[in-house]
């Protein structure tokens, strides 16, 4: 089988059917603070933070579907960040049903 490592696989990649049946996130896709146009939207106090947590969403969202690109599709993204949890118990109402519903801890 061919494995592949990358620090940031979230986009750009179509790994479609057998291409890959399952992948692993190491921590969750927060944006980098030290990008001062993040840093700036983050901490502008208008809405800065959901901005920010709603980008990691649509993040871990994107990953989950590089490797499910179809309904005859399947692949088992794996999340090892601790942090998973509690962020995603924060968020859950922001993640769409289908990712939510293939959530087994």
């Amino acid at each position: 089988p061919l494995v592949l490592i990358s620090p940031s696989f979230g986009r750009g990649v179509d790994l479609f059917d057998e291409r890959a049946r399952f992948q692993i996130v190491v921590k969750l896709p927060f944006m980098d603070l030290g990008d001062k146009q993040t840093a700036k939207r983050r901490w502008s106090g208008k809405g800065g933070e959901r901005w920010y947590t709603l980008q990691t969403v649509r993040a871990l969202v994107q990953m989950a579907g590089r490797i499910v690109r179809s309904a005859d599709d399947h692949g088992v993204t794996y999340i090892l960040d601790s942090r998973f949890e509690r962020f995603f118990k924060q968020m859950r109402k922001d993640f769409p049903p289908w990712f939510t519903e293939a959530i087994v801890w």
